[in-house]
């Protein structure tokens, strides 16, 4: 159902975009235009490969419903509301008992969980590490990727009765997460170098050997960001993807009646490169200057005084902007030239 949701969110919004389905106009002045470039170099410079890094929050949250919450000055845990029996001391990455019977000393607190609608509330901080292979037809993205994510664990917390329950803490503080998921999307407004698009990913994750995967059932994670894309050439451009992605799982307590469902979006800001593959070959004379694209014999070449990150079709003047009378010493002279 979400994915659907998604896919029509994306449908709507490239229908009211400028041109419609088509390609976007490139505004006058505009210094490529791409080629329809043919055998395997034209076949590879359609693929786009996107490396990012960045930052991630998530907000963790849980209702174990039917149990009970016992707070102690130093520990909470979770009981099925007598005296009897075992109690949980861990119930986020696994299902653990506490190390000793039950007993409920003078001084502690115990609240049902349905009774005064606990839920328990916590964040953890990641530095997700992306790479995304994506096919860019022109201006419609298709493609997948991976995703390794270190994340650090906070506390949680009561969202109510916080001063009677005290914090708690997941014995596994350190995660590493990874992502494995599919991507659509595309551009949806250009302004010169300034590309923005919108897309989707959608794919399976897994939380690392620090959790008891027997005992969780994963869902799909379903993330929907927008990219604003900065061209420094036709082959290599910043990137900037704020994001929000939605992704839960429940963990089956042994004995117990319910699982306990855990929901886990996520707040990402990542930032990084997108580099494609030239679509014609450098030039093969060393001692040739030529700026742009040109033609040696019947074939076209591009420029081999250019780096990677510069207008490979400058307009005149456009990368030396500054006339040379006006550099260092030659502003005493009456002829630079």
């Amino acid at each position: 159902m979400r994915v659907v949701i998604i896919a029509i969110l994306l449908f709507v919004t490239f229908l009211f975009s400028k041109d419609g389905f088509g390609q976007i106009p490139v505004p006058p002045g505009w210094y490529h235009e791409r080629s329809d470039g043919y055998g395997l170099r034209g076949i590879l410079s359609r693929f786009n490969l996107e490396v990012t890094t960045g930052y991630g929050r998530t907000f963790y949250s849980h209702r174990p419903e039917g149990l009970y919450v016992l707070s102690f000055p130093d520990n909470v845990l979770l009981y099925n509301g007598t005296n009897t029996g075992s109690s949980l001391a861990q119930w986020f990455h696994t299902a653990a008992p506490a190390d000793s019977t039950l007993v409920i000393p003078p001084g502690s607190f115990s609240v049902g969980v349905d009774t005064a609608n606990i839920k328990m509330i916590g964040k953890a901080f990641s530095v997700p590490l992306n790479a995304v292979i994506f096919l860019k037809i022109f201006r419609f993205k298709l493609g997948g990727g991976a995703t390794f994510e270190p994340t650090l664990i906070g506390k949680f917390h009561a969202n109510n009765y916080r001063q009677e329950i005290g914090t708690w803490r997941p014995d596994v503080r350190l995660a590493f997460f990874k992502k494995y998921y599919g991507m659509f999307g595309g551009d949806i407004y250009r302004y010169m170098n300034w590309v923005v698009s919108v897309d989707a990913r959608v794919g399976m994750w897994n939380p690392g050997n620090k959790f008891d995967k027997a005992l969780m059932k994963r869902s799909l994670f379903y993330n929907i960001g927008m990219g604003l894309e900065y061209e420094l050439s036709e082959y290599a451009s910043f990137y900037l993807r704020p994001s929000l992605e939605l992704k839960s799982y429940d963990l089956t307590i042994p004995e117990g009646t319910n699982a306990i469902k855990h929901r886990a979006p996520v707040a990402y800001a990542n930032f990084g490169m997108i580099l494609r593959m030239p679509e014609k070959g450098r030039c093969f004379i060393k001692d040739c200057h030529v700026q742009i694209d040109h033609p040696h014999g019947d074939k076209e070449y591009r420029s081999r005084v250019h780096p990677i990150w510069k207008k490979q079709n400058p307009n005149y003047g456009e990368n030396y902007p500054r006339l040379i009378k006006y550099k260092r010493k030659n502003k005493k002279k009456l002829n630079p030239y």
